[in-house]
């Protein structure tokens, strides 16, 4: 049986590295889903650090000294790209020569003028990058490079598996329309025929405007919406708001840019919770 490689969060970092060299060698992956993948791939060739702790949002996150230390003595940095960590453009050249950008000649969409960055939430996407961490890690470690390609057979697998399983579930999403506080679930809505309509924008900091407001509380009256997902990681104070005006009920959907440490310890990863999302989505009207 392949072995996951250990994800570790910026608590653990901060003890693992205290300025001096790791005993094991240390990857760093920017934030959940990009540490997720790396640590698959990597298996226990390399000790995977996440920079962005567990219940933490990434979007407006900063780089803190010990994730900076770590990121010096880490083989190499893996990120999503796409504005994602913003943080990395102030890297040294030194640094930035040992970065992968997973995201990247992946096709994007669009939200309102803006590159929508949550390119993981596409499966397919996703399988994409997965391979973009193994090619690096081939080039990186290259006694291990059948390893490293087993262990992306082994996750590519498991994608396959789940476009499979949400296929299924989404075979009649012709009309499926939902409302979300944040526009994380582009990709998974082209992927899979739906719609989202959202109050936030790219970033769920974003200030909605009051036509946005307006316009999802006439959305959710003409298409028939009976829920409203809010965001684990973000403020929901909009969404319940909005969602006490129309008689709709408030849900929790997961961009999985993070989990919480309790869903961590509870054995919850991107497949359990991308699978739940499905659920929840397949449940809410229309």
């Amino acid at each position: 049986m392949m072995r996951i490689g250990k994800i570790s969060f910026l608590a653990a970092l901060l003890a693992s590295c205290g300025g001096q060299s790791p005993t094991t060698p240390t990857l760093v992956a920017s934030f959940y889903p990009i540490a997720y993948l790396t640590s698959r791939i990597a298996g226990d060739k390399y000790e995977v650090h996440c920079l962005v702790p567990a219940g933490e949002e990434p979007h407006d996150f900063d780089l803190r000294p010990s994730g900076a230390r770590a990121i010096e003595d880490a083989d190499a940095l893996f990120l999503n790209g796409l504005g994602m960590e913003g943080w990395a453009d102030s890297l040294s050249p030194k640094v930035k020569s040992k970065a992968h950008v997973l995201s990247e000649g992946l096709d994007t969409l669009s939200i309102e003028g803006r590159v929508d960055p949550h390119v993981w939430l596409d499966p397919v996407r996703y399988k994409e990058m997965g391979r973009h961490c193994m090619e690096a890690l081939c080039e990186i470690d290259p006694k291990n490079i059948v390893t490293y390609q087993m262990n992306y057979g082994s996750f590519a697998a498991e994608i396959d598996r789940l476009i499979a399983h949400c296929e299924t579930l989404s075979a009649d999403f012709s009309n499926k329309v939902i409302a979300v506080s944040h526009a994380a679930f582009g990709y998974m809505a082209d992927r899979f025929s739906f719609k989202q309509l959202y109050i936030n924008g790219v970033s769920p900091d974003d200030e909605p405007s009051q036509k946005a407001i307006e316009g999802i509380l006439e959305a959710i009256q003409t298409y028939g919406i009976d829920t409203v997902f809010f965001e684990e990681l973000a403020s929901d104070e909009v969404a319940r708001r909005i969602a006490e005006a129309t008689g709709a009920k408030c849900e929790s959907l997961n961009p999985l840019e993070g989990l919480e440490q309790d869903e961590i310890d509870a054995g919850e990863n991107y497949f359990s919770v991308y699978k739940e999302n499905m659920r929840k989505i397949a449940e809410a009207r229309p």
